[in-house]
């Protein structure tokens, strides 16, 4: 599930790792890679996001053997995580919906309707929301008790479908 920019704490590597990303994310793929080993050296020590860079790394060193790489379900969703941690929710929604496309497991699936979901509510569209949300609890019912603590959901907190859905046993 996002985490909401106010809520996390930024860190020099996480605050590079978002600008390698960035680069990432525009195709850069030269200066991205120069920025992700920049992290390795740098934070070996992060492991939060040690094993993303790795999976970013072979990424750009495939799109340098051979041009046109495309991005995976995986790093799609990150970069819909980016942007939804930046305020972009609605680049985020289509990270996430691209991310759909390629996803190759339901566990990973319900995760990208949650996400989905965050940042419709973030958006204030409530139906939009619900209806990823109650997709992503149908596959995966993590995301009910997910939903209930995370603060992207807080805008849900009165409407009634919302409650419903997320109360146990309501969703599967």
């Amino acid at each position: 599930m996002p985490v909401t920019k106010s809520r996390r704490k930024k860190n020099p590597a996480h605050t590079a790792y978002e600008r390698a990303l960035t680069l990432l994310y525009k195709s850069d793929y030269t200066k991205a890679q120069a920025a992700l080993e920049a992290l390795v050296q740098k934070y070996p020590d992060e492991q939060q996001i040690m094993a993303r860079v790795r999976l970013f790394l072979r990424l750009c060193e495939e799109n340098k053997r051979q041009p046109k790489a495309t991005l995976g379900g995986t790093e799609l969703y990150d970069l819909g995580v980016f942007e939804h941690n930046n305020g972009h929710f609605e680049e985020a929604i289509n990270q996430f919906k691209m991310a759909l496309e390629k996803v190759s497991d339901t566990t990973d699936e319900a995760a990208v309707y949650s996400a989905i979901a965050a940042s419709f509510a973030r958006i204030g569209d409530a139906h939009k929301a619900l209806g990823n949300l109650e997709k992503a609890i149908k596959m995966d019912a993590v995301h009910r008790y997910h939903a209930q603590h995370d603060p992207d959901f807080e805008s849900l907190a009165s409407n009634e479908d919302f409650k419903e859905l997320i109360a146990t046993g309501q969703g599967q």
